[in-house]
């Protein structure tokens, strides 16, 4: 898969599965005569660091916006902010509200080039260590001139931000503008200026052909409910995502989501190599269309997180680029090797609580309690007088995934001077399940 050579010289995409996507941006940095710029959520390979302190202390502008709440967990991050900042590169840092800084760029002013990615600057993000042994990324350097001064506009945006935005080093006079105040194009999408998955899922609707995305993270019910609906007027849609969001306890919603799109019958395929499938991509076939940037399909980087994603269509003459994401997508979807069918996951066995195991003297009313666990979403509820007792409850969604959230239920009219046996099976939205053990206790 590669880019034409006629327009390589001005725009090239990069694949971080079998290429370094390092070394152009070294090479950016090297060789920039006039200014950069640069934004991260965070950066841990130093070799960026190193490069732009050379091209800093031989006379270069440059400007940093960064987030230090990514120290929290990356490690690393806080020596490379360290080091910038003892540089004397003036850097400002976003501090306000639960949201991040998921913003990730270099414009080179003098070279008129920009790189995006959804890759931070980590070694493993934009160089492969293996063929099965990588990050799945896609990289953009780009020229377009509707794109770079789009870029310039939301960069001066937030780096005179004093809302959320504040100094963070080498900062001797307040921030000003840098670039005229060009206006943002069309095919860009910079939330929380616009709502990414509002944008997405009207090109979803207008689709007739196919979908195919990758994505990391997916819980919005929008886009969930956008793909289950396609498939649902004939339109396959294809699927490719990361295995440690399906079952990452921190993130307990992509994992239902994930199941709804497969029952909704979308195809799911799930990383199988080393490294991590981080990338955000949509192909759309019929519309010839392609949605690339840094959110993934939550709400967070719909509407509140700062991102940015390229809403490509056939008007911007770049066939190229349309035919190196569908090409990507479909190398990734037949590599037999890399990624593996998805197969949904059960739930954790229900744990009880309440009424203990063997307990008397209950009344004629009861509340069975229990913690379902991260992953069911749904149970049945088995009671009766006998240790194989019938369900008097299927499918009922009860309390909540949420780690120390339990899920109760009241049984009445239970007779006196009776042992009554009761089970609860953990369900899925795959409709998975697994089975608590069976507890009985004794009405008064």
């Amino acid at each position: 898969m590669t880019t034409p050579l006629a327009a390589a010289a001005q725009e090239r995409l990069c694949d971080t599965e079998f290429e370094d996507c390092r070394a152009p941006i070294l090479n950016l940095i090297r060789n920039e005569q006039v200014g950069i710029d640069v934004a991260f959520w965070f950066m841990e390979d130093a070799r960026y660091a190193t490069e732009l302190i050379k091209r800093f202390n031989a006379g270069l502008p440059i400007r940093i916006i960064v987030d230090q709440r990514a120290n929290a967990t990356k490690r690393l991050n806080a020596q490379t902010l360290a080091t910038l900042s003892a540089s004397g590169i003036p850097m400002r840092e976003k501090f306000a509200g639960a949201n991040i800084l998921h913003f990730k760029m270099m414009l080179f002013q003098g070279q008129d080039m920009l790189e995006f990615s959804k890759a931070n600057y980590a070694d493993a993000e934009y160089v492969p260590i293996s063929p099965t042994n990588f990050n799945d990324e896609a990289v953009y350097f780009t020229n377009d001139d509707r794109l770079t001064n789009s870029f310039r506009r939301r960069f001066d945006d937030l780096w005179t931000d004093t809302i959320a935005y504040r100094d963070y080093a080498n900062m001797t006079n307040p921030p000003v503008r840098q670039y005229p105040m060009y206006p943002i194009d069309p095919s860009m999408n910079f939330p929380p200026l616009e709502d990414f998955i509002n944008r997405t899922v009207t090109r979803f609707n207008a689709e007739t052909q196919r979908i195919d995305a990758i994505v990391y993270r997916a819980y919005d019910d929008r886009l969930t409910n956008a793909v289950v609906r396609a498939v649902a007027r004939g339109v396959p849609v294809r699927l490719i995502t990361e295995p440690t969001e399906y079952r990452n306890p921190t993130r307990l919603f992509d994992s239902e989501h994930i199941d709804r799109m497969f029952m909704g019958g979308a195809q799911i395929k799930m990383r199988q190599h080393e490294g991590l499938t981080h990338e955000a991509a949509i192909v759309l076939r019929g519309l010839g269309e392609v949605i690339f940037g840094s959110s993934n399909w939550t709400n967070a980087s719909a509407i509140e997180q700062d991102e940015h994603n390229f809403f490509y269509n056939p008007t911007l003459n770049k066939p190229w680029f349309y035919q190196w994401f569908a090409d990507q997508f479909d190398g990734k979807w037949n590599d037999t090797t890399n990624f593996v069918s998805f197969q949904p996951l059960p739930p954790d066995a229900p744990s009880y609580s309440a009424p203990i195991n063997g307990a008397s003297g209950q009344g004629s009313q009861v509340t069975l309690t229990w913690q379902g666990g991260p992953w069911a979403h749904f149970y049945d509820i088995y009671l009766g007088t006998t240790t194989n007792p019938p369900a008097i409850a299927s499918n009922m969604q009860i309390g909540s995934p949420t780690d120390g959230v339990i899920e109760q239920f009241s049984v009445s009219n239970l007779q006196p001077g009776t042992t009554y046996y009761w089970r609860v099976v953990g369900r899925t939205w795959a409709q998975l399940t697994a089975a608590g053990p069976l507890w009985s206790f004794t009405t008064a």
